[in-house]
């Protein structure tokens, strides 16, 4: 049941009820209160040639009475006095402007005995065709009312009925109330010029921007904003409106910060790097492509795209859709789609501009349906920013992931980019907030976001003026035909004057003073306006209100007041329209800083300062450059929370700031080395900035920079430049006796520039006394035995794995090669070893610290660490500190120091400053490259063909063993038949075998025919871990298979371990059907994976959105496989294509891709005849070719 709607809100209303309290001798007002409230009036008009109120009321009977009410009209004489008075005094003629009745009008009609408000009966004109004998019956006590219901929202009414049309007779001395206020809804043309203060930045691309997009902490401005509104709407039934409206919106807020802490409820699911399709499964939603749409209005619908159509989620799909998104860590942004992402930062940017306040509240009007908007509040600095960096990183995305009414299309990115966050904000707003309490009133139903624009014209014609007039005070640019304007000059002794004024035109450089408003008749509309204001302010801020009151006169702002003016008051001005124009010395104030000077600068003549070199500095406090003595800083100290004058530029004397740093210098001297190294990298200690000397800024760049060293002359490969410089760099940080993590990006070579750095140290003699240790996952430890062969024969290694494994003579080996589980089991053997470097492959392998095979690593004593990885970080920060406590142990500090300085700010709030800090830190010991770096792209080859070594499991390689003993004996049994199509068979059975081999070769399960529901072979392994790298580039994956069977295993694999849902063109899948998979892998983010038959699929296909082929299992026909693996490398391609062979190593699969490789009329051969060539070796052949090794 709705509440009753409270009348007499403004002093005004309630003075003319309480006067007609005294006329009520039968107490009859109380039930003309409940009359009006059940709404018997049926009809009311003002009647202002007869000056009285005209209004048909229901009553007992079937027909409505008449009512009428009047006031004795006020002296001709009188009222112009009265006129004249408010004419002169400009104060009430702006309080006018906003509808309200100064009291000392009232006041100075009391003067002139003009009875502004009845006094007793003989002030009434009365009258009601009801048979009720009381003269103030319940019918004129409705009607009274009622009458004080429109004296809330309209004072003006009061001296009409006294026969006084207050605003044409001040129009007619030239001041017109309605000219110097525009109190309209502004269009979307209007609202969108404001993009004029966000500032483009050069685009990025798409999915690294959106990911890295960092979204700072905000103040809560929510304070300021609500001061600045009146306590009530008087057109609305609701009581102490503002206050009802913030609270509604705390409430949304408080949703926010309750999805903002929740995280996933399974661990496991947030390990996953498909966490978030998991999640929305468990959530209810189906596996799809979700899209955006912003509509004329400016409101925000999101979209499920089904093929052909798009589903518009309702309100319950869309909260439980804003829970799955919010509940997703941090993170594990690397791996969600393309859609998702823009969706979860949109969220994101809106939410933290919704829940701090950072919106302007507007009443936008589109085709006169009027609605609610919260619009960034872009005047701010940090807002603007904001905006910007979001529409960067969103910018090629925009008309891709977002559509966009008609009306809208032509926008700009910018523009484009805040009418979406925008309509994201209002969205939160009219989603979680709470509907303000009485919900039976209009005006309360649209701030809450409700959409009203079924109501009729006249209903939403008054809803829009009240509130556009409501919340004038918060959008002073929008209200008037200038630029209200704050001056400020800086004085002698840290004293500042401020002033007011306008500027007529964006063009004007000077603005006109108030002191001109007051004084020159030609600004005359515009003084009112200004005062109205600066009345507006007053009580928002009290530091202004003298301005006002001296009539013109500057205020002179001293200095205890001046930290107040530019921190509390300056900012939030021009947040509402007023331009506050500061000298250059308040714009940007100077603050003390710490400074570091390294103790090794005196007469310090070496190349490179080593890293504990420098961790050894003193600390000072400079000031603009200049440093500061002791008893200086002890005097700044004194002066602490002020705003001070120092020589001809003003300082921020921020106390907390000030006893940190007396902190940090008391207790320089109880730093850790590995603390001052933090120190000088970060360049800030525990928050507080830090600035480096010159000559200490000079060596940290020689810490940075990389000179390009010659490769190996042994070495076996034409390394690329990026790679050239990335193997500098590595031998740079050996040099330094800094541990080096190779972070580049999946395909870019980290194996061949780790090869080259071993090489180098080979040349040098490194390995003659000491030894390397390469530790990497046991599926790719053929691989590296691989390249090692390949790139630098000469180095010498020692495959450590397997049953029977012995370390042999060192003295005859340089590296040791071994997998992270015989590491954990045979530490005791390995850690004994003198080890020059220690390599580990795959380091996000060790990102639990607490693992075995992480403890075990740590305990390894090497000279130099080298780790390389791909993706460093797969779902949470800590573990880089897992990573780098190999690498660099102790640069990150502990793991509760990291996990309060680093990850917590990072990964809750995208702080830009912490994630600036981090970088600081990790850059000399952190190599990363990106696909998206343009100087690597410029070395880039269009396709790169890696073949992947495998190794059979030991049930694979028993069961190859069995199958190859009984084929080779059925073949020998051929050749000694007499049989004339003993040739014939012998072919058959030579061909059988390699079939054979292949399914074992690809899976024990799959030539058994047998169900297996976990990955049973070396590929399936390996073809695991690739995947799960490339979705974590946000690359789309090809497998080819030249069997069905094979392809349903992965398919089934993949979605029970990866919960990856892979869909399989085979030659059993309909035309249609087939039409329909390559169309959503082509398209839809969602799909990542793709597996294809090679017969079904190898030609005629565009699969353009892969840029990873996997070649499961090998034709052996070099056309066949080029022909597949052109499905993704062609027209269309926009990235480059990584394209993997896996081969099985020491099986007949090795073997024939050398002799391929060897043989090249042979492999000219194949072209025309596949296999069969196989089919006439001889049986010893044969048998060594087929062989295990």
């Amino acid at each position: 049941m709705s509440k009753r709607r409270v009348i007499g809100k403004t002093w005004w209303a309630q003075r003319w009820l309480d006067s007609l309290q005294g006329c009520d001798f039968e107490n009859r007002l109380p039930r003309g209160k409940s009359y009006y409230a059940q709404g018997r009036i049926i009809e009311i008009e003002f009647n202002a040639k007869a000056c009285r109120i005209e209004a048909l009321v229901e009553g007992s009977q079937y027909y409505p009475y008449e009512v009428t009410l009047g006031l004795k009209p006020i002296d001709s004489e009188k009222a112009n006095e009265l006129i004249n008075a408010i004419a002169e005094n400009s104060e009430w003629v702006a309080a006018l402007l906003d509808h309200r009745l100064p009291p000392e009008i009232a006041k100075v009609c009391e003067k002139l005995s003009i009875e502004l408000f009845p006094t007793n009966m003989h002030s009434l004109s009365i009258d009601c065709t009801c048979p009720d004998s009381a003269h103030l019956c319940k019918h004129v006590a409705c009607v009274i009312y009622a009458l004080a219901d429109l004296i809330d929202t309209d004072p003006f009414i009061i001296f009409s009925l006294r026969g006084l049309p207050l605003v044409e007779r001040l129009k007619k001395l030239g001041i017109d109330l309605n000219a110097s206020v525009k109190d309209k809804a502004l269009t979307w043309e209007r609202v969108l010029k404001e993009c004029e203060f966000i500032k483009p930045l050069a685009s990025t691309d798409s999915s690294i921007g959106l990911k890295s997009l960092a979204i700072p902490k905000m103040s809560d401005l929510g304070m300021s904003l609500s001061r600045l509104l009146p306590r009530e709407l008087a057109a609305s039934s609701v009581v102490h409106f503002r206050d009802r409206l913030f609270h509604s919106i705390r409430q949304g807020q408080q949703v926010l910060d309750r999805l903002a802490k929740e995280r996933f409820f399974d661990s496991t699911l947030s390990e996953s790097p498909f966490a978030f399709e998991q999640f929305e499964r468990l959530n209810g939603f189906k596996h799809g492509r979700y899209g955006l749409f912003v509509d004329a209005n400016g409101r925000l619908q999101i979209e499920i795209l089904i093929p052909g159509k798009r589903k518009p989620l309702r309100i319950l799909q869309r909260s439980r859709l804003l829970q799955t998104l919010f509940a997703l860590p941090s993170l594990a942004l690397e791996n969600l789609s393309t859609d998702r992402l823009v969706l979860r930062r949109l969220l994101e940017v809106a939410s933290r501009l919704y829940s701090t306040h950072h919106f302007m509240m507007r009443v936008v009007e589109v085709g006169g349906k009027p609605s609610f908007a919260l619009t960034p509040a872009v005047r701010m600095t940090e807002v603007a920013t904001l905006l910007a960096e979001f529409e960067a990183s969103i910018r090629p995305l925009i008309d891709t992931v977002v559509r966009f009414d008609e009306s809208f299309r032509k926008l700009s990115s910018i523009e484009k980019s805040y009418l979406l966050v925008t309509s994201a904000i209002s969205a939160l707003h009219a989603d979680l907030s709470e509907v303000i309490d009485d919900q039976s009133d209009p005006f309360g139903l649209f701030v809450s976001g409700v959409d009203l624009s079924d109501l009729s014209g006249e209903i939403l014609e008054t809803i829009t003026s009240h509130l556009v007039r409501y919340f004038r005070n918060v959008n002073l640019a929008d209200t008037y035909p200038w630029q209200p304007v704050i001056t400020a000059r800086a004085l002698a002794k840290g004293r500042v004057s401020i002033n007011f004024g306008i500027l007529k035109k964006p063009s004007q450089s000077k603005p006109v003073s108030l002191k001109t408003l007051l004084n020159d008749d030609g600004y005359q509309e515009d003084r009112f306006a200004a005062l109205n204001i600066l009345s507006a302010l007053d009580d928002a801020y009290p530091l202004l209100k003298p301005i006002r009151e001296q009539k013109g006169k500057s205020l002179i702002v001293e200095r205890a007041e001046l930290k107040d003016f530019l921190f509390d008051v300056a900012p939030y001005l021009t947040w509402l329209g007023v331009s506050v124009m500061l000298p250059a010395s308040l714009k940007k104030l100077l603050t003390p800083k710490l400074v570091a000077h390294a103790v090794a600068e005196a007469g310090s003549q070496q190349a490179h300062l080593s890293l504990a070199e420098l961790a050894d500095f003193e600390l000072s406090v400079s000031l603009g450059g200049k440093t500061l003595s002791p008893e200086q800083f002890e005097e700044l100290c004194r002066q602490a929370g002020e705003v001070i004058q120092y020589e001809d530029q003003f300082v921020y004397l921020d106390a907390t700031e000030l006893a940190r740093i007396k902190e940090k210098i008391d207790g320089a001297k109880n730093l850790s080395r590995m603390q001052k190294t933090q120190a000088v990298l970060s360049g800030e200690i525990d928050g507080i900035e830090i600035e480096k000397s010159q000559i200490l800024q000079a060596r940290l760049r020689e810490l940075n920079d990389v000179q390009t060293i010659d490769p190996p002359v042994s070495l076996r490969a034409n390394m690329r430049p990026y790679q050239l410089r990335g193997y500098s760099w590595i031998m740079k940080n050996i040099r330094l006796g800094l541990g080096a993590l190779v972070a580049d990006d999946m395909g870019l070579g980290k194996t061949l520039q780790v090869i080259a750095a071993l090489t180098l140290l080979k040349e040098e003699r490194q390995f003659e006394s000491e030894k390397g240790l390469i530790v990497v996952p046991a599926t790719l430890l053929t691989n590296w035995e691989r390249e090692i062969s390949k790139f630098s024969p000469q180095l010498r290694l020692h495959r450590y794995h397997g049953q029977g494994r012995q370390l042999g003579n060192p003295s005859e080996w340089d590296l040791l090669l071994t997998s992270y589980g015989t590491l954990k089991r045979d530490l005791h053997v390995i850690e004994s070893l003198p080890l020059n470097v220690l390599v580990v492959d795959e380091a996000q392998a060790i990102k639990n610290a607490s693992t075995e095979q992480a403890l075990a690593l740590r305990s390894i004593n090497a000279r130099h660490v080298i780790a390389l990885s791909g993706t460093p970080v797969e779902n949470r920060l800590m573990e880089y500190w897992s990573i780098f406590s190999l690498v660099q142990p102790g640069l990150l500090g502990s793991a509760s120091d990291f996990q309060r300085h680093f990850a917590s700010p990072i990964e809750n709030d995208r702080d830009p400053d912490v994630i600036e800090s981090f970088r600081k830190l990790t850059a000399p010991f952190m190599l990363r490259r990106l696909k998206t770096d343009r100087t690597v792209i410029a070395d880039l080859p269009d396709r790169v063909v890696s073949d992947q070594y495998c190794s059979l499991l030991p049930e694979q390689a028993a069961l190859y063993r069995k199958t190859l003993d009984e084929m080779i004996r059925r073949i020998e049994k051929a050749d000694a038949s007499d049989v004339v199509e003993s040739k014939m068979i012998r072919r058959g059975l030579v061909l059988k075998l390699i079939t054979a081999l292949k399914q074992i070769c690809n899976s024990a399960s799959q030539y058994l025919k047998s169900p297996s529901t976990a990955p049973d072979s070396g590929k399936a392994m390996m073809l695991f871990e690739l995947i799960g790298r490339a979705i974590s580039s946000d690359r789309k994956v090809l497998i080819f298979t030249q069997y069905r069977e094979m392809g349903e295993k992965l398919q089934e694999w993949l979605r029970e371990q990866l919960r990856v849902e892979a869909p399989f063109l085979h030659g059993g899948v309909p035309v249609k059907k087939r039409a329909q998979m390559v169309d959503a892998f082509q398209t839809d983010p969602s799909v990542k994976t793709l597996i294809v038959s090679l017969k079904a699929g190898g030609t005629g296909l565009n699969l353009t959105a892969a840029s990873v082929v996997i070649h499961y299992d090998l034709w052996w026909n070099p056309a066949v496989e080029a022909q597949a693996t052109d499905r993704a490398y062609r027209i269309g391609q926009t990235k480059d294509v990584l394209v993997y062979r896996f081969i099985t190593s020491g099986t007949f699969e090795e073997k024939i891709n050398r002799m391929l490789e060897q043989k090249k009329e042979l492999a000219e051969l194949t072209v025309a005849v596949g296999e069969s060539w196989i089919g006439e070796m001889k049986t010893d052949e044969l048998r060594r070719l087929f062989e295990l090794k």
